[in-house]
């Protein structure tokens, strides 16, 4: 089933990765043929093409999921910390493991 163009603008800014100002920037800036109202594929490729987003982001809006990226995005940082945390009580692991797992975790997070 296609996804119309209108429903996803609606998930691409429910998801907060694009502003609204950003979204009608780029959509004004596309040919015709790429802002077809009755599909958004063309659209969603495009912003792929250009690293607006990532193929995985485009795929999870496509599918009206937007809150999944960032429910995904805190759960994964969360039970990392836990993880590192559990792993400090019992001695297995150090405070400069914990910093860089948890630095490397804001940078997943933040990259996706």
């Amino acid at each position: 089933m296609a996804v119309s163009l209108a429903q996803f603008v609606r998930h691409l800014a429910e998801s907060g990765l694009m502003s609204d100002e950003e979204i009608k920037a780029f959509q004004a800036a596309l040919p015709a043929e790429k802002r077809t109202l009755d599909d958004a594929q063309p659209f969603a490729k495009e912003l792929v093409r250009q690293k607006k987003l990532t193929p995985y982001q485009a795929t999870a809006i496509f599918q009206g999921k937007p809150r999944r990226l960032i429910l995904g995005n805190v759960a994964f940082s969360l039970s990392t910390k836990i993880v590192f945390l559990l792993l400090a009580l019992v001695g297995g692991a150090s405070l400069w493991m914990a910093i860089l797992a948890d630095m490397g975790v804001s940078l997943l997070v933040t990259l996706n």
